[in-house]
């Protein structure tokens, strides 16, 4: 677990010429030694792997 409280995250989807361009912000409260840890964990750990897996999925030859 992550020390930190009141997370609020958001993924944001909007057309983009070469298909979506996705957005991941979030707000949260904690030490500010944490944040590095946070992005790593969510941003590096679970958005990057989960999107490139459905990039993966949506743009193979059909």
């Amino acid at each position: 677990m992550l020390p930190v409280h009141d997370y609020v995250a958001t993924l944001a989807v909007r057309p983009h010429p070469d298909g979506a361009e996705v957005t991941w912000s979030a707000a949260y409260r904690s030490a500010d030694d944490v944040v590095a840890r946070v992005e790593a964990v969510f941003g590096d750990g679970t958005y990057a792997p989960g999107l490139a897996a459905l990039r993966a999925r949506f743009t193979s030859s059909r």
